[in-house]
């Protein structure tokens, strides 16, 4: 809708008292659009590539290729999704390019995950995001199983530290006889 239309029906329903209609206009309530900007962006995505409109495919994405708007892993399946869009090909395909921040190789299909992907065939985008997937997954489970470490490391460091805590509250001095000798240098093999 043209933004005269909008303006011209915006001051037509202040005119007739309807302002308490516009979403957002009363006091105390929310436009959901407004408190969440990027799912806002999100269902005009989707609402733009359910259409036929060229136009609103091609701001939709514009939007998207920021990478101020959402989570990668929230957005790249989307833009992914609609790579095979014929009316908007190749707007998708720039979003994807600026998302990613990939450039096509010199030679076309020379180049794979994290890399640029093969072509630009929606398959290859596919793939590459299930590769970028996979390894997003192997990076929280090395980053979970290095946690795990962490923690009996410090939990064996405090058993050790207990350990020699008690050994040096021994009171017959049996432990400290046993490494005076043993670190007696004059002893000669």
């Amino acid at each position: 809708m043209p933004v005269f239309k909008r303006c011209v029906l915006f001051m037509l329903l202040l005119v007739i008292g309807g302002a308490n209609r516009i979403p957002g206009a009363e006091p105390g309530s929310t436009d959901d659009q407004a408190s969440d900007p990027v799912e806002a962006t999100l269902s005009e995505f989707r609402r733009a590539f359910a259409g036929d409109d060229v136009t609103a495919k091609r701001q939709a994405l514009s939007k998207l290729a920021d990478r101020s708007v959402g989570a990668d892993d929230e957005v790249l399946p989307l833009l992914v999704a609609v790579v095979g869009d014929r009316q908007a090909y190749d707007s998708v395909i720039a979003a994807l390019r600026q998302r990613t921040g990939l450039k096509p190789p010199v030679f076309e299909g020379q180049s794979h995950y994290p890399n640029y992907p093969p072509s630009d065939h929606p398959a290859s985008w596919r793939y590459w995001l299930e590769d970028r997937t996979r390894e997003r997954v192997q990076e929280v489970e090395v980053d979970q199983v290095l946690r795990e470490a962490i923690q009996a490391k410090v939990a064996a460091d405090a058993a050790a530290e207990a350990v020699d805590a008690a050994a040096a509250r021994d009171d017959d001095g049996t432990d400290q006889a046993r490494t005076a000798t043993s670190t007696d240098s004059s002893f000669q093999p």
